[in-house]
């Protein structure tokens, strides 16, 4: 009789682990699944064509896409396309086949490429577009464009 209950002891023990781990396990899952952020991940076959900037990317009448190496605007052109609608925090650039939303937290950092309006003077910033070992063209980029972390490196 004693080994009887102690058997249903046993049983009753290993039945109370077992659920405590069955409901760990799956409530680990549970907020897994919960906090997953909302993210569509964009694969690219052939990360190797955005090497340069799309043929198609909108440039400026010097050639430039606003994008380039040190100390000029760090950045890829990963998308290219019309401004489909513009929110606040959020615009959508597309093409009619399909189109990519981009999120941002400071407008400080959007730039658009206009016209000069006075000539170029000591200590600007600037990017040179060079093709074949030529200067074609420069781009002024904006004053403190290298401060506050934004430093080209």
């Amino acid at each position: 009789m004693r080994l009887r209950a102690r058997l249903e002891t046993v049983a009753i023990a290993v039945a109370v682990l077992l659920a405590g781990a069955g409901g760990a396990l799956l409530g680990v899952r549970a907020g897994n699944a919960a906090s997953a952020p909302d993210v569509e991940r964009l694969t690219i076959a052939a990360p190797e064509t955005f090497a340069e900037p799309p043929q198609d990317a909108a440039r400026s009448p010097g050639g430039f896409t606003g994008f380039g190496g040190p100390p000029a605007i760090r950045g890829e052109v990963q998308r290219s396309g019309l401004v489909q609608s513009v929110e606040s925090g959020a615009l959508v650039v597309g093409t009619p086949e399909s189109s990519v939303t981009v999120r941002y937290t400071s407008p400080q950092r959007l730039f658009r490429i206009v016209p000069a309006g006075a000539p170029l003077r000591a200590g600007d910033l600037v990017q040179v577009r060079v093709e074949d070992g030529r200067a074609l063209a420069i781009l002024r980029l904006p004053p403190g464009l290298e401060q506050g972390g934004n430093r080209a490196r």
